[in-house]
């Protein structure tokens, strides 16, 4: 069964929003999981201009 170029491009398109869908829902697992890390150790990535610091 042939499809007409129509039902080829609307098939396309939405497997082209799905796979949107799947890469913006991987970003966003890896935001969430790089927050999560953050807010456990939340002087990972600061600063200081004395050396460490100790505590």
């Amino acid at each position: 069964m042939a499809l007409s170029p129509e039902e080829l491009s609307r098939r396309r398109r939405g497997r082209n929003w799905a796979l949107i869908l799947v890469l913006a829902a991987f970003a966003g697992l890896f935001f969430a999981i790089s927050i999560v890390k953050l807010a456990q150790h939340p002087d990972l990535f600061t600063t200081s201009l004395d050396g460490p610091q100790q505590h």
